[in-house]
């Protein structure tokens, strides 16, 4: 049975603020503006990467204080702020603003839950680049940035995170 879209209307705060900054970064995507990803970056207006993007949702709402910094795995450990960890196979439901985490050998990447579609969730991450990509110029050269995409595409899918305890 396919599953169906979330109804982003429905959720409350601090969700409903990771909604809205979900949404935000996929209409500067749909613009033709979109975020780039920078390496190590976590500031908006010059470039994020992975858990930079997830740090500063999670700080605007309200979840992570804002002197809070980390890696992809670190975000997958830590016990500031966060909910429980939880993998692809427990029947808890996975929700908008629930994390995401790739790697194969360690956590390499988060990004961040939006919706559903069919049998697939769509996230929003900071991707395509890599340690190389330190100025806005590689960015947009190397089409790295913030955009939403199919969890699927990948095929390293360590497991997800809560966000709300």
């Amino acid at each position: 049975m396919p599953l169906l879209p979330f109804d982003l209307k429905s959720f409350d705060y601090p969700r409903r603020a990771l909604i809205d900054f979900m949404n935000r970064c996929i209409a500067l995507h749909s613009s033709g503006i979109p975020i780039p990803y920078i390496w190590g970056g976590s500031n908006l207006e010059t470039g994020v990467d992975c858990s930079g993007l997830v740090i500063i949702g999670l700080q605007r709402a309200g979840i992570l204080p804002l002197n809070y910094d980390n890696t992809a795995a670190g975000l997958r450990t830590t016990k500031v702020g966060l909910g429980r960890r939880y993998t692809k196979t427990d029947t808890d439901p996975i929700l908008p603003g629930d994390l995401v985490f790739f790697g194969l050998n360690r956590v390499t990447h988060v990004g961040m839950i939006y919706n559903r579609e069919r049998n697939d969730f769509i996230m929003v991450e900071a991707a395509g680049g890599d340690s190389k990509v330190t100025t806005k110029e590689k960015a947009y050269a190397a089409h790295a940035w913030v955009c939403p995409s199919l969890v699927s595409r990948r095929k390293d899918l360590v497991g997800f995170r809560c966000v709300i305890k």
